[in-house]
């Protein structure tokens, strides 16, 4: 018999579209039935991923749509609902994942346990947290099976200060790689932290040869999460013969790279229903740390999306737990203050990051973006340009 939560509200908070193109706004929107192999959970965090900007502008791939669309792919939580055939999750239980099309910048979200991927939260992670990993960690999860990542192998990260980037640092690392970062000289502290043992000032030197001086036989694999179809050919050269790649952007002609000796593979884990336990035992075990940052209003959500079409890493956390928003507000407005930022408007924050009022050099490497919904109603967030 399905459980229910008598004080589900019939209505939730939710930034929606009503039709592709728009930024989105917060609406009251009806709270989700659930069908009976599905869960209902009352988000506590929602991470933004550059999928979800994809989303908003019309990204054909996902079909059609009802509107309004509610947007966001990864979230956080506690289950409040299960439907009678559900086995492995039960109310209060708490959980996180990619929950693919959902709809997961709500207050409530209903998860198709078959058709996302989904598991109990990590035990040493809060919401916020948990909430900043599903997509990315399991990009940079995937990308290191792709690779086939063995106990001294060298592996070259591109973009190791992004996102997908620093996961994949710390979870090579943690498998016994050698790992050799891209970053700029202000980050470099930031990837040896993550576990990189080489750092390649890409601002000052060419990677390719940064790389080959280095290891003149060439490297065992490659992860790119930045290059182009016209850059990931060159940055190919470094492999050894019988070397790994791995992109994410979609960029490798597989069949060329094989003729010369290198096994190449375009990551995409959108849809995918697997990978979050083995993301729960790395964190777990130790092997893999998530930062956290600032917090600003909800009402910035559409400038968090925006954000990342500028080239902005950012995550976005939704947070339904204590506090009040102008204890929130004063909070986050002390921290910028004290780093030597100036906040001109909470609504406008995202769309001055480029103005002198915030330094650049007070700017640390990696920040993180967050939305919280409910008692705290802000934004967390920290921006720094993908390497």
């Amino acid at each position: 018999m399905e459980e229910t939560r008598p004080q589900i509200p019939a209505t939730m908070r939710a930034f929606a579209i009503d039709r592709f193109g728009e930024p989105g706004a917060l609406r009251t929107l009806p709270t989700p039935e659930i069908g009976p192999d599905e869960i209902l959970v009352r988000v506590h965090a929602a991470g933004v991923n550059p999928i979800d900007e994809k989303i908003r502008d019309g990204f054909k791939a996902i079909g059609d749509v009802r509107f309004p669309f509610i947007l966001g792919q990864d979230a956080a939580g506690v289950v409040a609902r299960v439907g009678p055939q559900v086995t492995q999750f039960g109310v209060g239980d708490a959980v996180y994942g990619a929950f693919w099309l959902a709809g997961a910048f709500a207050e409530y979200v209903r998860v198709p346990i078959m058709h996302a991927a989904v598991a109990q939260k990590p035990a040493t992670l809060d919401f916020a947290q948990a909430a900043a990993l599903p997509t990315p960690a399991l990009a940079a999860l995937t990308a290191l099976r792709a690779v086939t990542i063995t106990p001294g192998d060298t592996l070259l990260i591109v973009g190791a200060t992004g996102g997908v980037g620093s996961y994949a640092v710390q979870m090579a690392a943690r498998c016994g790689a050698r790992v050799i970062a891209t970053a700029r000289p202000d980050a470099e502290a930031y990837v040896r932290q993550l576990g990189a043992v080489e750092v390649i000032d890409y601002t000052q030197h060419n990677p390719v040869t940064a790389v080959k001086a280095a290891h003149p036989q060439g490297i065992d694999a490659l992860i790119d999460v930045i290059s182009d179809r016209t850059v990931l050919p060159h940055m190919a050269e470094m492999l050894r013969a019988g070397g790994r790649l791995a992109t994410m952007t979609h960029s490798a002609d597989e069949v060329t790279l094989a003729a010369r000796g290198i096994r190449a593979t375009n990551v995409d884990v959108f849809g995918t229903t697997g990978g979050l336990d083995d993301v729960v035992r790395f964190i777990d075990a130790g092997g893999v740390t998530v930062p956290l940052e600032h917090t600003f209003p909800l009402e910035a959500t559409a400038d968090a999306l925006d954000a990342l079409r500028e080239g902005y890493e950012v995550y976005v956390v939704v947070d339904a737990v204590g506090g009040t928003s102008v204890e929130a507000h004063e909070a986050a407005l002390r921290r910028i203050e004290q780093a030597g930022g100036k906040l001109i408007s909470w609504t406008q924050l995202l769309c001055e990051l480029q103005r002198d009022w915030v330094r650049k050099e007070t700017v640390p490497a990696f920040m993180d973006l967050f939305i919280q919904i409910g008692g705290t109603a802000g934004i967390q967030f920290a921006y720094d340009k993908a390497d």
